[in-house]
């Protein structure tokens, strides 16, 4: 199950990455004499593509096989099973195991993506007062 952005998230990624890109290009065709910060343009619309296109394709979370995985550019892991409390504070749910812990921002996360996470995380077996769902 993936748990997805937000699309205002992903179009502001491919909007943005298509307005540096054509600000780039205006700049490189444009100026006679270029300068190498003149292709800083360009590298922040490829920058912001590459964004969109990696969010796009792989999401927030990953739940699969007993696992939540956190899908950035350095993935985090955690075991369902080894989660020992949640706890919710400024927008944010902080699942906690025993040496680890992991932030997941509900802002960033699509309204029906969200419902089958509170699903996921409800049906954990947890003690009533280790976790934010009743």
């Amino acid at each position: 199950m993936k748990i997805k952005y937000k699309k205002k998230r992903l179009k502001y990624y491919l909007y943005f990455g298509i307005a540096w890109l054509i600000l780039g290009s205006i700049v490189v065709i444009s100026d006679d004499e270029l300068r190498w910060n003149d292709y800083g343009y360009l590298f922040l619309g490829v920058l912001h593509i590459g964004s969109f296109i990696y969010e796009s394709r792989n999401q927030y979370l990953s739940i699969e096989g007993g696992f939540i995985s956190k899908n950035s550019l350095f993935q985090k892991k955690m075991e369902l099973s080894a989660i020992k409390s949640i706890t919710s504070g400024s927008g944010k749910y902080i699942l906690k195991t025993k040496g680890r812990e992991m932030k997941i921002d509900v802002g960033l996360i699509d309204e029906s993506s969200l419902c089958e996470l509170n699903k996921v995380l409800a049906n954990l077996n947890m003690e009533s007062g280790k976790t934010i769902f009743v």
